[in-house]
């Protein structure tokens, strides 16, 4: 996109010409891969001037790098990974390390891998249709001469310095990280979430309904509770003390009492236990765990809710997940389980490895899982399914994806999430609905992703939502 490409235009033909210094070269290749780099930069960051200075400082790279670029290797491929590297390289560099934490929260993401990833898969996804609007194209197309005149200049004696070194770049973070931090900055939201706004999708006022955050509480053997930092996204448990994941220490020493760890309507947070086993707690759930696993035969924790294990390995030592109905029994793998109290199922979903659920009063007691599979326990029955595991696991990484699913089970976990009621009115709750959409924008555009499907409608009443025909 940008300026036209000759019909004749051949990748690998412009790429040895660049690769040879062809200033005519690197302006056909920039014709033709700007337009949808730019607008995954402006999609992904929301900020057009950030989206201008991140491109060109990407064509940039590519022109100091233009020997080593690779000509078996597609060029928007590196191009794409080149970027990801500068969009990541700007998330650490010019952010504070609790402003970092913020983005990860947004992002649904607790570890620079998955964020980075996550910068990854937005650079790859395909652009909304009709994004790249003629006006847009032509503004890309302007870029190219400010490109071009550096490029021009010095006889490339003057070592270019990438944008994201610049000191005015760290001005533009902040700028930027306000916007995706938006959903975050619960001050703010606590001050005028009351206040009524025009949703021009549900024909309502929205009330400025916003998404969860990383909220719980730790409740200690003793009865006292601590309310957790929501600036942070988890806890690590070790011998010498509790601390937050990002080292700052909490006055709580760990032994062998149980603790337990509660997120309410809203909430969500992190866990690394004193074996190594991580956790992730979704909206509304508990985890109750000893501070410290040392000698014992067996690792047990007891879970209300939902929560995403990654089971640190110890052959010696089983880890044992209790929850209603069932109990769910490993040495070391990744799986999710959902056990809430006024869900009609109890659900355990296997990624890799192998687990062992024993449910003595259902069906034949006891069932092994292959990775891809779900065991779906009702009071009386047991049932194993095959499943995107992906799919169930998008509450981790920051989405909702609905794929033939019940309205009544969607509204359960936007109920959780946003922490507000929902009122149906002469509306069939077994009504299958698909969408996938952001856990993190406002509750008025998940809405109208649902209703995409014409089978229901949404009126949002204060801190309710009414499920109409």
């Amino acid at each position: 996109m940008g300026n036209k490409v000759p019909e004749h235009w051949n990748e690998k033909e412009e790429l040895i010409k660049l690769k040879a210094g062809d200033e005519v070269a690197f302006g056909k290749l920039y014709a033709h891969f700007s337009g949808k780099i730019y607008g995954q930069l402006l999609h992904l960051l929301k900020d057009q001037n950030l989206a201008d200075k991140l491109v060109q400082d990407l064509f940039l790279t590519v022109w100091d790098n233009r020997n080593s670029i690779s000509l078996k290797t597609p060029f928007g491929t590196q191009l794409n990974t080149t970027a990801e590297k500068l969009v990541f390289d700007y998330f650490r560099k010019f952010v504070s390390d609790e402003e970092t934490e913020l983005l990860m929260a947004h992002f649904g993401t607790l570890s620079e891998k998955e964020l980075r990833l996550l910068i990854k898969k937005a650079l790859s996804d395909e652009l909304p249709v009709g994004f790249i609007d003629v006006r847009l194209k032509k503004h890309i197309a302007d870029l190219y001469p400010l490109l071009s005149s550096v490029i021009k200049s010095a006889d490339h004696k003057i070592k270019l310095i990438p944008f994201y070194k610049q000191r005015s770049f760290a001005y533009l973070a902040i700028a930027c990280l306000a916007l995706l931090t938006t959903g975050f900055m619960s001050m703010f939201y606590r001050q005028f979430r009351a206040s009524k706004f025009d949703d021009p999708i549900t024909g309502s006022a929205s009330y400025g309904i916003v998404p969860g955050s990383n909220k719980a509480s730790l409740l200690l053997s003793d009865g006292q509770t601590i309310n957790l930092s929501e600036v942070k996204s988890g806890l690590l448990i070790t011998a010498s003390g509790i601390t937050y994941n990002d080292g700052t220490g909490l006055p709580v020493l760990a032994d062998g009492l149980d603790l337990t760890l509660k997120t309410p309507n809203g909430g969500q947070y992190m866990l690394t236990l004193s074996d190594g086993t991580k956790v992730w707690l979704n909206a509304a759930s508990s985890l109750k765990f000893p501070g410290i696993f040392s000698e014992q035969k067996l690792r047990k924790v007891t879970l209300s809710g939902e929560a995403y294990f990654e089971v640190a390995n110890n052959a010696a030592s089983p880890f044992i997940v209790k929850s209603a109905r069932q109990d769910v029994k490993v040495l070391g793998t990744q799986f999710q389980v959902s056990s809430y109290p006024d869900d009609a199922t109890v659900n355990t979903a296997l990624l890799n490895g192998a687990v062992l659920v024993d449910h003595p009063a259902i069906g034949n007691k006891e069932t092994v899982l292959k990775p891809g599979q779900q065991l779906v326990l009702t009071e009386s029955t047991a049932k194993v399914e095959n499943v995107n595991v992906a799919d169930l696991l998008a509450w981790k990484n920051g989405s909702f994806v609905f794929k033939s699913e019940r309205l009544g089970s969607i509204m359960k976990k936007i109920s959780r999430w946003y922490d507000v009621a929902v009122v149906y009115e002469d509306v069939n709750q077994d009504q299958l609905l698909s969408a996938e959409v952001s856990r993190f924008d406002e509750l008025s555009t998940v809405l109208s992703q649902l209703e995409l499907s014409s089978a229901v409608h949404f009126k949002l009443e204060a801190k309710r939502i009414v499920v109409l025909k």
